[in-house]
């Protein structure tokens, strides 16, 4: 009787057992799915990754690249360099094409101050020659006015003498026509100085020529070729910097693409960088949740791996709800709507791209309780 109820209890068990199991296995399934989807559970995030592509503009050969995989570089290091050849020989052309403009250009201003120093002195000449014709002018009116004068005064003590007979008729005849000779050439020499005057004031009236405009306006021509060879020059310099691909960022190299000979194409990747965090945190908010979320809000967090001290951030800023990427999901074939809101460490603190963090809201001041979770 006693094996029987022995053998009996067993058959119990082994009956029993299994459904036991399942049901254990259930609940601790179910604990975890609330764990993960429930209201006070944390959600999933990550920790915010930036992958820069370093690419040419325009189709290059790969000239050399000076960095590997796994390198830490700062923001302007030069990771690979293009081949400039083409450009290098089109400065040089231009270099030269402007060493020819500016040795035309000097001369042509040299011509130019030549020329206005020969009409200057060519101007001073003629003024010097008017002034001396005006002198002569004044000297003989003046003369001849004398002479006039002196034989008027003649004519005016020889009349009476006349009259009275006491003198020929012929010296008085004489003294009249050399008078009215006089006349008419103290009236010409009068006119001439009137017209000299004119000449001089004519010259004196000249405005002087600015040395500076006159060579401006000679060599302006070559200017303006220089100033279009000046901007060929600054945008074959701009393509060259173009060929030296720097990073953008401090970061790690993750992936170098091409080699030293190959060809890239106008935005193929030659390496790839991912840029250093400096404490910003992705989290994934499922709208069954019915959390309100808002920007600076208080968190506070404790990474998942390694330091577990706890930090302290706030909220940056806020997604629109859409469709949650396969890192957010609880199952890769489960869609799941909800919200990115993106979390600041407080001070900022360097943290591992893809770290893993738990983070805490304040329940009850209307935030969440919330997961970074880094899977990418």
């Amino acid at each position: 009787m006693g094996r029987l109820t022995t053998r009996g209890s067993w058959t119990l068990r082994e009956s029993v057992a299994p459904w036991l199991l399942w049901l254990a296995a259930a609940a601790f399934a179910v604990y975890l799915y609330g764990g993960l989807v429930g209201g006070g559970s944390p959600l999933v995030g990550y920790a915010e990754t930036v992958r820069v592509h370093l690419a040419p503009l325009e189709r290059a050969r790969v000239a050399e690249v000076l960095v590997r995989a796994g390198d830490h570089v700062a923001a302007g290091d030069t990771l690979a360099l293009l081949d400039a050849t083409t450009l290098e020989a089109n400065l040089r052309v231009v270099a030269a094409e402007r060493a020819r403009v500016e040795a035309q250009l000097t001369a042509a201003a040299d011509a130019a101050r030549r020329e206005l120093g020969a009409d200057a002195f060519a101007l001073t000449l003629n003024r010097d020659a008017i002034e001396r014709d005006l002198r002569d002018a004044k000297l003989l009116a003046e003369t001849r006015a004398a002479e006039l004068k002196a034989v008027e005064r003649e004519l005016g003590r020889q009349r009476p003498l006349l009259e009275q007979g006491l003198v020929d008729r012929q010296v008085v005849a004489d003294l009249e026509i050399r008078a009215t000779r006089l006349r008419r050439e103290v009236g010409e020499a009068r006119q001439t100085v009137k017209l000299v005057e004119g000449q001089v004031s004519t010259v004196g009236a000249r405005p002087e020529v600015d040395a500076d405009a006159a060579v401006a306006t000679a060599t302006a021509p070559l200017e303006a070729e220089l100033r279009v060879l000046d901007q060929r020059a600054l945008a074959l310099r701009t393509q060259r910097d173009g060929l030296v691909l720097r990073a953008p960022v401090s970061g790690e190299v993750v992936a170098v693409r091409l080699r030293a000979g190959q060809i890239a194409d106008a935005d193929m990747p030659v390496a790839d960088v991912i840029a250093e965090n400096l404490g910003r945190v992705v989290v994934c908010v499922p709208e069954d949740r019915g959390v309100m979320l808002a920007e600076d809000r208080p968190v506070h967090l404790r990474a998942r791996v390694g330091d577990h001290a706890d930090l302290v951030g706030r909220t940056v800023s806020v997604g629109p709800v859409v469709e949650l990427p396969l890192r957010c999901r609880v199952a890769p074939d489960r869609p799941v709507w909800g919200r990115e809101a993106t979390i600041e460490l407080v001070p900022p603190a360097r943290v591992t791209p893809g770290q893993t963090f738990d983070v805490w809201l304040d329940e009850s001041d209307g935030v969440v309780a919330a997961a970074a979770t880094g899977a990418r």
